[in-house]
Formats: C-alpha cells, sequence, structure tokens
C-alpha cells in the first residue's frame, strides 16, 4: 500500500479501480493534540510544526534516511555545501531562475 497526497493506492488501483482517500483530517487533529500535549517526539515537532523551514536542507540519507537532522551550516560539510550551491546558482541562472539566489553563507 502507497499514500501518497492523501490517496491510498493498493495494489488494484493499478486495475483501473479509483483510489480510496485517507482520513487526512484525522491524522492532522491527532498530530496536533499530540504536539500540544507534549507527546510528540521532538524530531517529529520540529519537522511538522516549526515556525519557518530552513533555505537549505542537507540530509545524510544513510544515517537519516528520514531526513530528521539539517546538517547545513556544520564546519564538516562546508565544502560540500558550497558546492552545492554553486551547483544550485548555476542551474538556477541556466533556467532562468534568478530569484533568491543561493548565497555561499
Amino acid at each position: 500500500m502507497l499514500i501518497f497526497n492523501a490517496e491510498v493506492f493498493d495494489d488494484d488501483a493499478r486495475f483501473g479501480e479509483r483510489p480510496k482517500l485517507f482520513p487526512v483530517e484525522a491524522f492532522w487533529d491527532d498530530l496536533r493534540r499530540r504536539h500540544v500535549n507534549g507527546l510528540l517526539p521532538e524530531p517529529f515537532a520540529r519537522m511538522f510544526f516549526a515556525r519557518q523551514r530552513p533555505m537549505f536542507e542537507l540530509h545524510d540519507l544513510t544515517r537519516d534516511p528520514h531526513e530528521l537532522e539539517n546538517l547545513t551550516g556544520r564546519a564538516e560539510h562546508a565544502e560540500l555545501e558550497r558546492t552545492l550551491k554553486e551547483k544550485l546558482a548555476a542551474w538556477m541562472i541556466g533556467e532562468r531562475d534568478y530569484l533568491p539566489l543561493p548565497t555561499g553563507r
């Protein structure tokens, strides 16, 4: 079973049956309740209820497959981060997607 964008696709969905809707409202209500009552683990609280997501994220998908620990800004990853930002800036210019261009910061 695959859940994508609030729809549940089981094996039969590939053969023409309509996907079943996943009860998204109940899920979010439960998630909010857990967060308000302090029952949501900190990484998930940070992921779902952060005031603002960072502009850049860098994750070690081997150690952190769920992308809970952002490595951006750490000294040991500075060179990789700089290289990726340069490649992103070059791609954005090539695609005429100018603003905001990533900086070395």
